[in-house]
């Protein structure tokens, strides 16, 4: 087998897991859109810290679904690659303003996802189902994080065929399905939330540069931020992803070990706010693509709004795109 192709697959060697469908979306364009209003800066504000969270791997979002899809399961939780370059560094920080320690004494699990316990897992053959059901944890002086994850996976070979026994050398494609539930807690936010991710990994055995990513994104939840000014902001949310041409490159992902600086293509998002008390109401209601750069970042577009964004895959944190 080609030797890059083996460096990829070894990750998926532990039994996998449940969730829910999530739903899928129509694509939306950047640019302007007479049927979505012109977004305040309060929106942007809090709509870049949303997707940010629903990205980036320490908040647990998409990115942190995509390593625990390509994960080795063991009888102390997952085991990454990229945890040898996965300290976190001075300038890793949580929306630009919370830095996570890299002191391994903190509990962050040195790849700043967090520890993992009280593992459930169970097969079933007629399904193709491995289950596996666990808390994850993180606590140091800057972010706390505790979920709840329902995860399902079933490998597939070359013919189509269900794998019992995960090996590096069978598997062709991964369907998985990822359902967390908790909360986060940085200096200046706190979000509780529901995340649902449906995905489809395909490509793993053949002879191309890229593994190819299908699937969704839903979530909702409710933030509650802390602003510059000394005020605050408290709403309810729901957010839609859908990927669109997103790919890993094996060659990036052999030399680099980690999935953020691999991993290329555009997200599509629709985003609605809502008051905490009356969720019937939404305020604010945004649309706009996520352009995946293949360099840790992503680039945060908004449909009728030209400021762009850049997002670091790994930590959340947000900037400003000149």
């Amino acid at each position: 087998m080609h030797a890059h192709n083996k460096y990829i697959l070894k990750y998926p060697t532990g039994l996998l897991c449940l969730a829910f469908i999530a739903l899928i979306f129509n694509a939306c364009s950047t640019g302007t859109n007479p049927n979505v209003k012109t977004p305040s800066e309060q929106d942007i504000t809090l709509a870049s810290s949303v997707v940010s969270q629903t990205l980036a791997s320490n908040s647990d979002g998409l990115m942190s679904s995509m390593y625990d899809l390509t994960g080795t399961i063991t009888p102390n939780g997952f085991k990454y690659d990229d945890e040898a370059n996965a300290q976190l560094s001075d300038d890793s920080a949580m929306d630009g303003t919370d830095h996570v320690t890299d002191n391994p004494n903190d509990n962050n699990g040195h790849n700043g996802r967090g520890n993992d316990s009280n593992f459930k897992i169970s097969y079933n053959p007629e399904t193709g189902v491995h289950l596996i059901e666990f808390q994850r944890e993180l606590h140091n002086k800057n972010l706390t994080k505790s979920l709840h994850l329902k995860l399902e996976y079933i490998y597939r070979d070359t013919l189509g065929i269900f794998i019992r026994f995960p090996l590096p050398s069978k598997i062709e494609s991964i369907d998985y399905k990822g359902l967390r539930e908790g909360e986060l807690q940085t200096k200046n936010k706190h979000t509780q939330f529901t995340r649902v991710d449906t995905l489809y990994f395909s490509g793993l055995q053949d002879k191309s540069k890229n593994l190819t990513i299908n699937g969704s994104h839903y979530a909702k939840g409710e933030i509650q931020q802390t602003q510059g000014n000394g005020s605050e902001i408290h709403k309810k949310y729901n957010i839609h992803l859908n990927l669109v041409n997103v790919t890993v490159n094996k060659d990036s992902l052999y030399h680099n070990n980690n999935l953020e600086n691999a991993i290329n293509g555009i997200l599509n998002y629709d985003l609605t706010f809502h008051q905490v008390n009356d969720t019937s109401k939404v305020d604010s209601h945004l649309k706009g693509s996520i352009n995946l750069t293949g360099n840790g970042y992503a680039l945060l577009k908004f449909v009728n709004f030209s400021k762009r964004f850049l997002i670091n895959l790994k930590s959340g944190d947000i900037s400003e795109n000149s």
